[in-house]
């Protein structure tokens, strides 16, 4: 009897120690599940060291596997979860398709999706819009977020004002019913000091490290970097971890575009 070839797939750049730890877990149990189907034979595990907006024409060790499929030597990917594939919708569904071209199903597991599933495709392209006239069947995942506001020390009439503009900040969070607020730092002082030295920008970076963050919120460009070395610096950190950044003030927004490979800014 022909067994189904399966690989074991993920993607990700860093992983806290924690997370690490549940990571593996979770490996170990698909490849429990592939191991006790009479069906499936387990080819291997695979991993892309990458940010994981990165497209599938970026990721090395994914290309290897598409060669595989060409070949019929591929028959399923199986991947711990939606997050270890990727975080833009459309990046993930230009592999989806690339796989499924190649008659290959993708098998999320903490989502229990399995694109193999003829309906499963169709819904997956009606959620990303390929399918034109119909309403989305599935709600997308909230944004877990982190509020960072950075000023000097100041006299009391300018405190007051940042501290206003701090509230502002967190009443369109909680009002924001598509993200989830997951902290807030409040960074006073830092002098001449880089942004990366500063301790609230390390309590900042800490947090992303060990949570899963989309998006960081502040008032504007000055509460986050003023100098444009800081914020050059800024962006790049974030666009190595997948994280985009949004100024309220001017409501612009900063974010990785698979389609161009660019960090971007929208109004």
């Amino acid at each position: 009897m022909n067994k189904s070839k399966v690989a074991i797939y993920s993607c990700y750049l860093t992983m806290p120690k924690e997370q690490e730890e549940i990571y593996k877990k979770h490996i170990a149990d698909i490849k429990k599940d592939i191991e006790k189907n009479p069906c499936a034979e387990l080819i291997g595990e695979f991993v892309d060291i990458c940010p994981r907006n990165t497209p599938l024409e970026k990721r090395p060790v994914l290309l290897k596997l598409l060669e595989l499929s060409k070949d019929d030597n591929l028959n399923e990917i199986a991947i711990p979860s939606l997050k270890h594939i990727g975080r833009n919708m459309d990046a993930m569904m230009n592999i989806v398709q690339a796989f499924d071209k190649q008659r290959v199903g993708l098998k999320f597991y903490a989502e229990c999706i399995n694109t193999a599933s003829p309906q499963m495709m169709s819904n997956l392209k009606r959620v990303c819009g390929i399918v034109t006239g119909t309403e989305p069947i599935i709600k997308e995942k909230k944004k877990n977020v982190v509020m960072y506001y950075a000023y000097p020390f100041c006299k009391p009439e300018k405190e007051q004002k940042h501290r206003e503009s701090i509230e502002i900040c967190k009443s369109k969070l909680v009002e924001n019913k598509n993200v989830n607020l997951v902290d807030c730092v409040i960074d006073i002082g830092g002098g001449n000091k880089p942004i990366t030295e500063r301790i609230g920008f390390k309590e900042l970076m800490q947090i992303c490290n060990k949570k899963d963050i989309d998006e960081i919120y502040t008032y504007s460009i000055e509460t986050l970097a003023p100098k444009t070395k800081d914020f050059i610096s800024c962006c790049k950190m974030f666009e190595e971890k997948g994280i985009g950044i949004k100024f309220i003030e001017t409501d612009l927004e900063m974010d990785y575009d698979v389609r161009t490979d660019n960090y971007i800014m929208t109004l």
